[in-house]
């Protein structure tokens, strides 16, 4: 699911990818055992230099950290 969810976050429909991005920080809230792996995902998202993709790869991340803060 990570990848298809990774795969989706690269198209060029930008509310899609929002979308995409955002489902992958669900899955990271709703499992702890996920969430290195996803956090993995989206830091490789970052690194495409889009710019919706960074902004909206950054706030879930922020989200992530606030779920578990001491990870």
């Amino acid at each position: 699911v990570l990848l298809e969810l990774k795969e989706y976050a690269t198209e060029v429909d930008v509310d899609f990818v929002r979308k995409a991005v955002r489902a992958i920080g669900r899955c990271a809230i709703k499992l702890e055992r996920a969430a290195e792996r996803c956090i993995s995902v989206l830091l490789e998202l970052i690194k495409i230099k889009v710019n919706y993709v960074v902004q909206e790869a950054i706030i879930v991340i922020k989200d992530i950290f606030r779920r578990y803060p001491n990870t």
